[in-house]
């Protein structure tokens, strides 16, 4: 391969949906991936090729499963050395190579025990895979510490040598010919009734098949999930990407081919279709990018009221229609549809730029700018936005949750914290409120990827009635996070607040205000945070226990610092304003 060939396969493996749970592992090995280039070699200076089989969970039993499951296409590239060898019809030209050597080796291959086969649950073991990557050797907890920077656990491996290999998932082929077949007819729109008939009637027959055979007992929800993909795919239920996470150490590779398909009708209302990619980065709604032209959306309802969400959006996008990314209507010319089971859709244009958790010191003062010039553009509008999340940025109704919660040991500190500090949180004159972001961080900026330029500002789904010192607030919070030394902190303060300065121009006797802000909104923050760990860890976003506490911990220190930070912003502020006039 070349170093590119190198790169753009790493790229295609990342996006791979079978090994979505080690994406970030992916990731890191890239990170630190090296593709040296290569002189060509002369002709007959290499003797031959190698395809190593680790053999960590392999027996006797499972060995020519896995051999010969992939040694047909490696031979096949070891043969055909640089002549064209077509992908398209790779799998094809597979399951021939397995059955030839089945007969020329007299060997049994992808053989499961009828015990653990039975016919009435064929239409679920064919379609199912084993996990890929590392993830069966040391187990998916220990992965998915690994992969976020946790070097060294005490987790206990799931194998050792002693471990029998006799569940189904150590017989099953490493990738399921039966799923493609089902992916290719779905994609070329083919009908796969008698497919989904034999997905319903293995639903039906699995408590029989367990009670025979107790070790299919882990298939259970696996065979729920191929149930519910055969509604989805009829459109008797909604859209779930989750259905293609893990079960175990097992995989439905049928799932996304299933809901791309129920997606992409949902797209070809708003005049798209094409190449599904799941945008999970830093969105509450589920996100979804059409053919790379479309981004869909279905609004977290859980979370928003989502008709007020989509009624924001069009009210106020005659204010700042070409400062957002731009809304496409569906084919009735409505911003939205509402799905038949309740869900609202909505679609925009699919804009590819920078975007940044941290963001470069560099685009501080562009990042100022950019919501400066939305909140200027929004100070007219006297029609109150439609209330999208109930009592959002109400520091009083956080305090009173706060108050109720039960008390934990681990958060002692850090509700002393909020107490010695609740009586003296800032109050701002609703005299001067207006529409506003409500969610200015840095990562709702879409950057161009040759310029500093902002192209647009996203998710205004918060778009609220509020004081703009907030949005300036959870701006400057946003700017620092991440970021480390008083001095660094510093300057992306003054960089950010002369940005904003410039476009939105707060007067005088605002830089108090506008200065005490970035202090409250992190105190805000970690209430909230700390709340939901109080209660059980129930804040939306969590993936594990304690995460909450750290949020929590991290911005009520960052509460701390922006308090001490109060004056030198209003000084900040004060130069800006003049050297803006």
């Amino acid at each position: 391969m070349t170093s590119a060939a190198a790169i753009a396969a790493n790229q295609l493996l990342a996006e791979d949906s079978r090994v979505a749970h080690v994406r970030d592992g992916v990731a890191w090995q890239m990170d630190f991936g090296e593709f040296p280039s290569l002189t060509q070699r002369e002709g007959g200076r290499v003797l031959g090729g190698e395809a190593c089989m680790w053999s960590e969970i392999v027996d006797g039993d499972t060995l020519h499963n896995r051999v010969w499951s992939r040694m047909p296409a490696i031979a096949e590239r070891f043969w055909s050395g640089d002549e064209s060898v077509s992908v398209a019809t790779l799998y094809q030209r597979l399951e021939q190579g397995v059955l030839h050597w089945r007969e020329k080796l007299g060997i049994d291959l992808l053989r499961i025990p009828q015990n653990l086969n039975p016919p009435a649950l064929q239409p679920l073991i064919e379609q199912l895979e084993p996990i890929k990557w590392y993830s069966r050797h040391i187990g998916m907890q220990e992965v998915k510490a690994r992969t976020s920077g946790q070097t060294s656990t005490t987790r206990t491996r799931p194998y050792d040598l002693a471990t029998k290999l006799d569940r189904v998932v150590d017989f099953i082929s490493p990738e399921s010919f039966a799923a493609r077949r089902v992916a290719a007819n779905v994609s070329e729109g083919k009908p796969i009734e008698t497919v989904l008939e034999g997905w319903r009637s293995q639903a039906k027959a699995l408590n029989a098949c367990v009670n025979a055979e107790p070790r299919l007992a882990e298939l259970q929800p696996l065979s729920e999930r191929l149930a519910i993909l055969t509604d989805v795919y009829e459109d008797q239920a909604p859209i779930d990407y989750s259905l293609c996470e893990p079960v175990g150490e097992y995989l439905l590779p049928i799932a996304k081919p299933i809901l791309d398909a129920a997606l992409q009708r949902i797209a070809s209302q708003f005049g798209v279709t094409g190449n599904v990619r799941e945008i999970t980065k830093g969105h509450i709604n589920d996100t979804f990018a059409i053919d790379e032209s479309l981004l869909l959306q279905r609004i977290n309802g859980e979370i928003f009221d989502a008709v007020a969400v989509v009624e924001n959006r069009v009210e106020f996008d005659k204010w700042i229609h070409d400062l957002v990314a731009r809304q496409v209507e569906n084919s009735e010319g409505a911003s939205h549809i509402i799905s038949a089971h309740g869900e609202v859709w909505r679609a925009s244009e699919y804009v590819l730029a920078r975007n940044f958790d941290v963001l470069p010191t560099e685009l501080c003062k562009v990042a100022g700018a950019a919501f400066g010039t939305l909140l200027a553009r929004l100070r007219p509008c006297v029609e109150r936005p439609r209330e999208v999340i109930p009592g959002f940025h109400n520091v009083d109704a956080y305090l009173q949750a706060f108050d109720v919660a039960p008390a934990t040991t681990d958060a002692r500190q850090w509700v002393e914290f909020v107490n010695s500090r609740r009586d003296s949180v800032t109050k701002f004159d609703t005299d001067e409120f207006q529409v506003i972001h409500g969610d200015t961080k840095v990562n709702n900026l879409l950057f161009d990827l040759d310029s500093d330029q902002v192209l647009k500002i996203v998710d205004l789904d918060t778009l609220m009635w509020g004081h703009p010192a907030w949005d300036f607030g959870d701006l400057v919070r946003s700017v620092i996070t991440g970021t480390e030394g008083e001095a660094e902190s510093q300057r992306r303060i003054r960089l950010v607040v002369q940005g904003f300065v410039d476009a939105y121009g707060p007067s005088t006797d605002a830089f108090q205000t506008f200065s005490r802000a970035p202090a409250h909104m992190s105190f805000m923050l970690g209430v909230r945070f700390l709340t939901d760990h109080l209660n059980g860890n129930k804040y939306f976003k969590v993936s594990r226990d304690g995460e909450n506490l750290e949020r929590a911990v991290e911005q009520l220190k960052l509460c701390q610092n922006l308090e001490e930070a109060a004056d030198s912003i209003a000084m900040f502020m004060a130069e800006a304003s003049k050297e803006s006039g």
